[in-house]
């Protein structure tokens, strides 16, 4: 079974040396939204996520495949 660690957004994020207003100003998704995503709180939809991946300058596949995590 598949899970997702959205807390790899987080660690990309860092890389690229953006907060998380930058982030939110970026990708046009919310800085509460952003702060829940980042800490596993919610799920984002695969728009959120497209949008995220762009502010990033990522795939959105690339995105999802990094947030993978297979749980047995």
């Amino acid at each position: 079974m598949l899970h997702y660690d959205f807390r790899v957004i987080r660690s990309l994020r860092k890389k690229k040396k953006l907060t998380l207003v930058q982030l939110a100003e970026k990708s046009k998704v919310s800085y509460p939204t952003l702060i829940s995503i980042e800490t596993n709180k919610s799920v984002p939809s695969l728009t959120t996520l497209d949008q995220i991946a762009a502010a990033l300058e990522i795939q959105t596949a690339g995105l999802i495949l990094l947030c993978q995590r297979c749980k047995s």
